[in-house]
């Protein structure tokens, strides 16, 4: 059990609704090197807390996914970067958790294969279209 605790001591967590569901995902932390070094993610960088949610709900982190605090759009934020980001819904989800209150932070998106053909077709267009 002590090894289990290890490895849940270096992650953070993120904790947000969807839709009806709340969800508390494990984010890992930079400075733990032996769990750096596992393959579990594509990319060599560890995975943004905005890259879990993506990857937990099927959205593009990029494109496809909102998150929101207070009814603030934190991402996508135009002038932060994705690790600030990923910092300031991390620090939000632990103050939630140290004051054992229901996530607040909220998401919104598509799920990937669900998005629109043609983001610029409306109403009858789309209708008439051989798409």
């Amino acid at each position: 059990t002590d090894s289990r605790y290890a490895i849940i001591k270096n992650y953070n967590l993120v904790s947000f609704r969807y839709g009806k569901h709340m969800f508390h995902l494990g984010v890992q932390s930079k400075s733990n090197d032996e769990l750096s070094k596992r393959k579990s993610w594509k990319s060599a960088n560890c995975p943004t807390a905005q890259d879990r949610i993506a990857h937990c709900l099927g959205m593009d982190a990029d494109m496809g996914l909102r998150v929101l605090h207070k009814g603030k759009v934190l991402h996508p934020h135009p002038t932060s970067s994705p690790q600030e980001t990923s910092l300031l819904l991390l620090q939000i989800s632990n103050i939630d958790l140290e004051k054992s209150r229901k996530p607040s932070l909220v998401v919104m998106g598509t799920r990937r294969g669900r998005e629109l053909v043609n983001p610029n077709m409306t109403g009858n267009a789309m209708k008439n279209s051989s798409v």
